[in-house]
C-alpha cells in the first residue's frame, strides 16, 4: 500500500490514529509523512496482531472444550434415561415396541395373503378361460382364442371371499354378460370365421362340409379276383381316398 505524502486537514482527522502517528501539521494546515515513527509503529501493530490470534486461539480452545462438555452432559442424560426406562420397566415404551412389532407381523400376514389370493384368482381366471377356449375353438386355434378370452373375461371375489366370473365389454368396462353371451358374440364375429367350431354359417364360423360318399352301395361287394391281397385289400374299399380307389380299380380291371 502506498502511504500519501500529505493528507489535507479532512482526510487526517479521518485516518485511524495509529496513521496519524506518522503524519505531523505544517505551516499551511496540512500534514505531512513523518517516517521516523514507522518502525515502532510497524512492531506495534505485529505484536496486536499476534495478540489477536492467540485470543482466537484461545477462544477456539474454549469453545471445543464447552463443546466436549456440552455432549458428555447429553451422553450422560441419555445413559441416564436409559438406565430408568430398564429399571422402571416403562411401559409406554415396552407397548411401543410390542405394536411395532406386531405391525409388521400383520403387514407380512396381509402381504402373504394378497399374494395367495391373486394367485388364486388367477388359477380361477386361467382355468375358465382354457375350458371356454376348448369349448369354442377348433383345436389347433385353441390359442388365438384364449388371447381374445383373456381381455374379456377376469376374475374377482365376491362380498363372502367367493371367486366370480365377470365379463368385459369390447369398451374396456364390466358388464353383465355371462359366458353364454360372449360365446354366442365371438360367434357372430366374422375375425373369428375360421376359428370356431359348431357355428351356423354367416353367423362368424363355418360348418365343416360333409365329404360324399365314394359308394352309395350299402352291401358288402365281392372281392374282384381270388386273390388273398385283393380280398384283403377290399376290404378297406368303402374307406379308400380317391387315388387309392383308382389305384385299387385299374389293378383289378388290368
Amino acid at each position: 500500500m502506498v502511504i500519501p505524502r500529505t493528507l489535507t486537514a479532512d482526510e487526517f482527522k479521518a485516518a485511524p490514529a495509529d496513521d496519524q502517528a506518522l503524519y505531523a501539521q505544517g505551516e499551511d494546515g496540512s500534514y505531512s509523512f513523518v517516517g521516523e515513527n514507522a518502525g515502532e509503529l510497524r512492531r506495534g501493530k505485529i505484536r496486536v496482531s499476534t495478540d489477536l490470534n492467540k485470543a482466537q486461539r484461545e477462544r477456539d480452545s474454549a469453545l471445543q472444550k464447552l463443546a466436549e462438555y456440552e455432549q458428555k452432559q447429553e451422553d450422560a442424560a441419555k445413559e441416564k434415561e436409559a438406565k430408568e426406562a430398564k429399571s422402571t420397566q416403562d411401559v409406554k415404551k415396552i407397548e411401543e415396541y410390542w405394536q411395532t412389532k406386531m405391525n409388521r407381523e400383520i403387514k407380512s400376514r396381509d402381504e402373504q395373503i394378497n399374494k395367495l389370493r391373486n394367485a388364486s384368482l388367477t388359477q380361477y381366471q386361467n382355468s375358465i378361460i382354457s375350458a371356454q377356449a376348448s369349448k369354442l375353438a377348433l383345436p389347433e386355434h385353441e390359442y388365438v382364442i384364449k388371447l381374445a378370452l383373456e381381455k374379456r373375461v377376469k376374475a374377482t371375489l365376491d362380498n363372502d371371499g367367493n371367486p366370480q366370473t365377470v365379463i368385459y365389454g369390447n369398451d374396456g368396462q364390466p358388464s353383465h354378460d355371462t359366458l353364454e353371451d360372449l360365446a354366442k358374440e365371438m360367434k357372430k364375429d366374422p375375425r373369428f370365421k375360421t376359428l370356431l367350431k359348431g357355428a351356423e354359417v354367416g353367423s362368424g364360423t363355418t360348418k365343416p362340409q360333409k365329404q360324399p360318399s365314394l359308394l352309395k352301395e350299402e352291401k358288402p361287394l365281392s372281392p374282384l379276383g381270388s386273390s388273398k391281397e385283393q380280398a384283403a385289400e377290399f376290404q378297406h374299399f368303402r374307406q379308400a381316398t380317391p387315388d387309392r380307389l383308382a389305384k385299387f380299380l385299374q389293378s383289378n380291371i388290368n
